[in-house]
């Protein structure tokens, strides 16, 4: 059996209380002085702990007032297509949607390809911020043929988009996700609220409709200390 180092004993006695709520989200953990008190410890071995939960996402600190428990990270199934909008209200809080741009453009060679359809059609392109209870979660960027939603509004996409294309009768079916692990860049930092080098998940997805045909492609960035993607594998 592995030993631990003390500094992975106390992180797993603050994960403990993070799970049984003894240390609640949003509130103070005990100070890095009680903690070293506590396991007989130097308080450089309890900013180890606190440095690495940190890192996961579990804490974060404030300066001048102390480490903080950090709120509940999304789990999201990666083989379930469900909206940002109906995961959010699975946490019980609130999503909502900030619009930074809509405009029509002029698809490149390089959409067209993946929207299949032909050079220069006339595509949407939105930029949009997403929160949960007014904290910035997610920033994305959709790429949508103009032709399947051409009354659209820009306070349209303030909401879930996958109930606006509802109920224009769009059915979608599914979705070919890619992830990847990068690290935060000026402007994702900004529209985030992150800092400039902050793990992020970018995620680039092509949804579809029931005939399989490309609906939109979207690229998301959501902070890495918010989300978490689960998937099951089966051996072939």
């Amino acid at each position: 059996m592995a030993i631990m180092h003390k500094y992975q004993i106390i992180e797993e006695y603050i994960k403990t209380n993070i799970e049984n709520g003894t240390f609640e989200r949003g509130k103070p953990i005990y100070s890095e002085l009680k903690l070293a008190e506590m396991f007989k410890v130097t308080r450089i071995t309890v900013r180890q702990a606190i440095s690495n939960l940190v890192s996961e996402g579990y804490l974060y600190k404030i300066k001048g007032s102390g480490t903080y428990v950090s709120d509940q990270k999304l789990v999201k199934d990666s083989l379930g297509l469900t909206s940002f909008t109906e995961d959010i209200k699975l946490l019980d809080k609130k999503p909502s949607s900030k619009v930074l741009s809509m405009e029509i453009i002029e698809a490149s060679e390089t959409y067209a390809k993946r929207l299949k359809i032909k050079n220069k059609d006339l595509i949407f392109k939105i930029e949009r911020i997403r929160y949960a209870d007014n904290e910035p979660w997610g920033y994305e960027v959709v790429l949508r043929p103009f032709h399947f939603t051409p009354n659209l509004k820009k306070e349209d996409n303030e909401k879930s988009i996958f109930e606006y294309l509802k109920k224009q009768g769009v059915n979608i079916s599914y979705s070919d996700q890619t992830i990847e692990a990068l690290l935060a860049h000026k402007k994702t930092a900004e529209h985030l609220r992150i800092k400039i080098g902050d793990p992020i998940l970018l995620i680039k997805s092509i949804t579809y409709l029931e005939e399989g045909m490309p609906l939109q492609y979207t690229k998301s960035f959501y902070r890495g200390d918010r989300y978490k993607f689960s998937n099951r594998a089966y051996r072939q």
